[in-house]
């Protein structure tokens, strides 16, 4: 693949592959829609923002996905990314924290992602959840209908697999 140089100023700021150039130019045009996109999570009584590292990041579509569960005082604070480049999937978490820590493993996690899936498979999304390497972490993703995304995986992603989790009676858990 043949690779561009990117100049700012004059100075070299990196390589980059052709046809990369055109997904960066756009990146800002597309950020609106998306976020219009990954709001219908609302719905679901979810705050949706750009965090800051998302309004820098050209490479792809940030966004952080909060669920309040007032009524246990607790929220799960999901990062997504869509269209990454770097990824096979429409939607990738990259992280996903239950706070606080003492309201871990009771099942909020499990409904928040219930939430996500549900959107993602209503536009026929895919999803991945990247750089999950922790035995725990791993189970959960596992009960939730995701599975180890095969061939070389060297950040030890999982992707959603929704025929194998339905056909299985498996749906989202803590």
């Amino acid at each position: 693949m043949e690779e561009v140089e990117e100049t700012r100023g004059g100075s070299s700021m990196y390589s980059m592959p052709e046809g990369m150039k055109f997904k960066l130019e756009n990146i800002e045009a597309e950020r609106e829609a998306a976020f219009a996109l990954v709001r219908e999570l609302e719905q679901f009584g979810a705050r949706v923002t750009i965090p800051e590292s998302g309004k820098r990041n050209m490479g792809a579509l940030s966004f952080q996905v909060t669920f309040p569960f007032q009524n246990e005082g607790a929220e799960v604070n999901i990062f997504l990314l869509l269209k990454d480049w770097q990824v096979d999937s429409d939607v990738v978490i990259t992280n996903m924290t239950t706070l606080p820590e003492d309201k871990r493993g009771v099942g909020l996690g499990g409904k928040a992602l219930k939430f996500i899936l549900d959107w993602a498979t209503s536009h026929h999304f895919d999803v991945c959840a990247t750089q999950v390497g922790d035995p725990r972490s791993e189970k959960f993703w596992t009960d939730n209908g995701f599975a180890l995304s095969q061939g070389a995986n060297p950040t030890h992603d999982l992707v959603y697999r929704k025929s194998e989790a339905t056909s299985s009676g498996n749906t989202p858990v803590a």
